[in-house]
């Protein structure tokens, strides 16, 4: 998912990379000196909000 977040081309069903493509291109030249940090976390235990994100990831890899 983090390689993806650097295309900037998206492949069908590949929404999710579009809505993030958009936001970035509408907020990055308003925030031009700031700086946006993707990190890959490890694992999945104790990272709050875990469970939450899970439902979603799969609800969108359902199409939903």
């Amino acid at each position: 998912a983090i390689t993806a977040m650097g295309a900037f081309s998206s492949k069908p069903g590949h929404y999710l990379m579009d809505i993030f493509h958009d936001d970035l291109r509408r907020i990055i030249p308003a925030h031009d000196r700031r700086k946006l940090v993707i990190r890959w976390t490890p694992g999945h235990q104790n990272i709050p909000g875990n469970e939450a994100a899970d439902v979603q990831a799969k609800l969108a890899a359902q199409g939903d």
